[in-house]
């Protein structure tokens, strides 16, 4: 298969799903960790209909639900690329998958998901149809699926561009995402939901005034009104640069820009938490074909990056590290 993704279920706990090779459909692990031992349980097979489920790159996705329930969102390309879910729960490394629940009839790339912060029975999905950003309620009651009506979030964006949502509540969440033509700005806005019903509340707000031409993003919660994304910036910067968004009322409202890596390579960013108000970016240098971690600590909208490029052991929160 071409994708890998992991739910993360806690901080001893995680489910790497994929498609198998061969056409032999959607697959997981669920993994624990104690120390730095990782054990890794069966291979599971959520769902195999028959020939090839993920035909594009970045078409699959999972998230956590709670500490012992994940899902997996994917456009099913044996059902005409509609969006499909599956939602599965983990006892140690053993995965239960529940049935599969086709959320909309319309084909779907690039999916992002990710829970309501909280809720514990609550997800938001986002998907991209043509040049259409959705995004979408899903419900889990055990391995059960539903779905609310999905909205549109702009019609200028690009199918091959990453669509991505992070929940920062149990009942607001942003979304991100590229304009489609000029500079590509990268535009984030908040929803909110009431059940499954979600409203784009809140004003889209440019985290970019130019990105690269669809390169992932790396975006992470620190707290209930705070996150960090880090990103490529295209034309006129090409650097991988990382910002705060703080969430004032319904407005997400982007920092300054912290420069990463200069010059940027335009591929493999990320980013994750260490906690509330420290976030690690990851990144690919241009001048040597290593990894580079970056430590980025948040105090209102004050940005301090505190690691340098170099080989260093990571030992303790400041110390940068990289890997060959």
């Amino acid at each position: 298969g071409s994708d890998i993704c992991i739910a993360t279920l806690s901080t001893s706990s995680f489910v790497v799903v994929y498609e198998g090779t061969g056409n032999t459909g959607i697959r997981a692990k669920a993994c624990t960790v104690s120390g730095t031992t990782i054990s890794v349980g069966s291979e599971t097979v959520l769902y195999n209909p028959g020939g090839s489920v993920i035909g594009t790159s970045d078409d699959l996705f999972a998230c956590r639900v709670d500490t012992n329930k994940g899902m997996t969102v994917f456009g099913d390309d044996t059902n005409s690329a509609f969006g499909t879910a599956i939602a599965f729960t983990v006892s140690g490394t053993t995965i239960s998958a529940g049935s599969v629940h086709v959320f909309t009839s319309i084909g779907m790339a690039n999916p992002g998901a990710d829970e309501f912060y909280g809720s514990s029975t609550h997800v938001l999905v986002t998907y991209i149809n043509s040049t259409t950003i959705y995004g979408q309620i899903l419900s889990i009651s055990g391995t059960t699926v539903s779905s609310g009506s999905a909205i549109s979030i702009s019609a200028t964006v690009d199918t091959k561009d990453n669509s991505r949502c992070l929940g920062l509540t149990a009942t607001t969440a942003l979304i991100v995402y590229e304009l489609d033509s000029g500079t590509r700005a990268g535009k984030v806005t908040q929803v909110s939901r009431s059940g499954t019903t979600l409203t784009a509340s809140g004003t889209i707000n440019d985290w970019s005034t130019s990105t690269g031409s669809n390169i992932p993003h790396g975006l992470t919660r620190i707290s209930d009104t705070v996150a960090i994304i880090v990103y490529y910036a295209g034309t006129g910067v090409l650097k991988e640069q990382a910002k705060e968004i703080q969430v004032v009322g319904t407005s997400a409202n982007p920092g300054v820009a912290l420069d990463l890596d200069d010059p940027g390579d335009n591929v493999n960013v990320g980013c994750a938490v260490v906690n509330a108000t420290t976030a690690i970016a990851i990144y690919q240098t241009t001048q040597v074909a290593v990894l580079t971690t970056s430590l980025i600590t948040v105090s209102s909208v004050t940005h301090i990056w505190l690691s340098i490029d170099g080989a260093a052991t990571f030992t303790n929160i400041g110390d940068p590290t990289w890997a060959a």
